[in-house]
């Protein structure tokens, strides 16, 4: 079933650079400066190497992608879903648009926390709470979470 709302927040660029800059820099490292004893057939390839780790990190980790469907909420980080969450919309007991402080309260960006709160987020200080009928929080980061809240309010109204 395709999505009826579909964003993706990307990473903030300070932490792109950092990740690409500390990636190039031992790349070139390698290739400039290698260790004593290094033998020269080895550094072109593992300096390769790390640039398609940060590469593959890009993908699979880079950003939050939410998806509103009929009938539930789904997370996942980067292009593909390989660290997926999914909230079945009738769990839902309220939706809440907060500006928060995501290294105060999670300790940072990413899935954060455990138990009855939790955060999937990217960058930035806002987010959808949404609180389910269980009482636990779920704080999904967004780049206009006013927007992905009234999605996720229009879709629970005609479904309930």
């Amino acid at each position: 079933m395709s999505a009826l709302y579909r964003e993706f927040t990307p990473l903030a660029l300070w932490a792109r650079v950092l990740a690409w800059g500390a990636t190039a820099g031992v790349g070139l490292s390698i290739l400039l400066a290698p260790p004593a004893g290094s033998s020269p057939s080895v550094r072109l390839p593992t300096a390769l190497g790390l640039l398609m780790l940060g590469a593959a990190i890009e993908v699979f980790l880079g950003g939050l992608t939410t998806e509103v469907h009929r009938d539930y909420l789904r997370l996942h980080l980067g292009r593909f879903a390989l660290l997926r969450k999914q909230v079945p919309l009738s769990k839902v007991k309220h939706l809440e648009s907060v500006t928060y402080r995501p290294l105060r309260e999670f300790g940072g960006w990413g899935i954060r926390g455990f138990g009855r709160r939790q955060a999937w987020t990217a960058r930035g200080n806002k987010a959808v709470v949404v609180t389910l009928e269980d009482g636990s929080q779920l704080y999904v980061g967004s780049d206009n979470p006013q927007h992905l809240e009234s999605r996720l309010r229009a879709i629970l109204q005609t479904s309930g």
